[in-house]
């Protein structure tokens, strides 16, 4: 029983004397030692990008006041229904390019209003991450400032020399 309480004494010793001996080398090595961080680090800003609307100009359908002129040895041919048919078609295929430019631009206006929440929710996620990474970094300062007056603070260190 007594071999055993020296054999613990002794590994008490040692193991104490080893934390002395690291803690006068830390001690002997503090203007060596890393910079503190400084606090409140910036949270990156997301860039949001813009959708370009290009709106290509419709062209108008024009207007004529008077028949075609014929020329030729045939002689004036009636073609006004023809030429009826076509300026109605003209008249829709401007109606409908018109509708299709207005649902364009509601959907990159729909698309660009789905851009800014997505960048506003990425760009919300990151400045919570920023938030708790300084809160840690904070901590982190206060444990150096504690671990530091345990061994007289940096200028304990060069009053001893």
């Amino acid at each position: 029983m007594y071999v055993w309480s020296k054999t613990l004494a002794v590994a008490l010793v040692v193991a104490l004397w080893g934390y002395g001996a690291t803690a006068l080398q830390a001690k002997d090595h503090k203007d060596q030692s890393c910079p503190k961080p400084q606090g409140g680090c910036p949270a990156p800003v997301i860039q949001t990008p813009m959708v370009e609307s290009n709106c290509c100009p419709i062209p108008t359908v024009q207007t004529h006041c008077a028949a075609p002129v014929q020329t030729g040895c045939c002689g004036v041919i009636d073609n006004s229904k023809d030429i009826n048919k076509a300026h109605k078609e003209a008249l829709h295929a401007y109606h409908e390019a018109q509708e299709a430019c207005q649902k364009r631009q509601k959907a990159i206006a729909k698309a660009q209003h789905e851009i800014y929440e997505k960048v506003a929710k990425q760009q919300a996620r990151i400045d919570r991450a920023n938030d708790h990474f300084n809160h840690e970094v904070s901590e982190l300062q206060e444990a150096n400032a504690k671990y530091e007056s345990f061994f007289g603070g940096p200028t304990g260190a060069t009053a001893e020399k």
